[in-house]
């Protein structure tokens, strides 16, 4: 198998952080988004 070039390397680490970014984003919006909706209740 051929080495990969580096910015070929670097594209793909930056959008696997980018994706973890957005799901992480989300994921503690929607957490905390319905715990402080339940103590608005």
């Amino acid at each position: 198998m051929d080495p990969v070039p580096v910015y070929v390397e670097t594209v793909i680490y930056g959008y696997f952080v980018l994706v973890c970014a957005i799901g992480c984003y989300l994921h503690g919006r929607l957490r905390f988004g319905s715990r402080a909706g339940r103590n608005e209740t």
